[in-house]
Parts: structure tokens; C-alpha cells; sequence
């Protein structure tokens, strides 16, 4: 899979053993600010099973914390490093992220998908 980051925040990828990690996707300018801007495209390579978490930073961001601060307790979320597929992490996601900043004002996109190999 390639990946881009125009100004985004990390990815998050679970593992299929549980564990989470940040991979290594260098972020690129922001979209839509240069016509002419090239955008690194590394490939990333993921195991059966794995899920990977796209998302905005009004997702996670609290106004008592800095950014890194909000994508480590992202990253170390009970849903998002406990087990089902996607809809479940999403529903767990979604309750981690609003617990905790309940006065959120402003909107929330999350995306994941879930690598299936292809069948043969």
C-alpha cells in the first residue's frame, strides 16, 4: 500500500498481535496550498489482519495537551489495542475520543480499513 501525508497527522497501524505503531510516512506540504508540490509516497507493507486508522486532528485534540501528547493517548487507546475488526475499533475509537473531550465543537473523521490479502 502507498500512502501520503499532505500535512495529515500520523497513521496508526494495529498489528495483528495487538500492538500499535506509528509507521514511518514522511509528511508532505499541505494540500491544495502548491499546484506544483510532489509529495513523498512510501510503501507500506502490512500483515493479514492488520488495521490501519486515518484521522483528523480535531479527532483527538484537547485543549489541556499538545498534539503529541493527543496521538500517544491515541495510539495507547483500549479500543484501538484491543481486538475486533474495524467497526468494533471504530465504535471504541469514537467513545475514547469523546470521553475524553466531551465538549467538543468542532467535527470528527476517522477512517479505517483492515488489510485482507487477496484471494487465490
Amino acid at each position: 500500500m502507498r500512502i501520503v501525508r499532505a500535512g495529515h497527522l500520523p497513521p496508526l497501524l494495529r498489528l495483528p498481535d495487538g500492538h500499535t505503531k506509528i509507521p514511518g510516512v514522511p509528511v508532505g506540504p499541505l494540500l491544495g496550498i502548491d499546484a506544483t508540490a510532489r509529495f513523498p509516497e512510501p510503501e507500506l507493507r502490512l500483515a493479514p489482519g492488520s488495521v490501519l486508522a486515518l484521522y483528523t486532528d480535531r479527532s483527538i485534540e484537547r485543549r489541556d495537551s499538545d498534539i503529541r501528547s493527543d496521538v500517544e493517548r491515541l495510539q495507547g487507546s483500549p479500543a484501538l489495542l484491543g481486538g475486533g475488526g474495524p467497526d468494533d475499533l471504530a465504535d471504541g475509537l469514537l467513545r475514547d475520543v469523546c470521553h475524553a473531550s466531551p465538549d467538543r465543537a468542532d467535527d470528527i473523521a476517522l477512517l479505517l480499513t483492515e488489510y485482507a490479502p487477496p484471494r487465490r
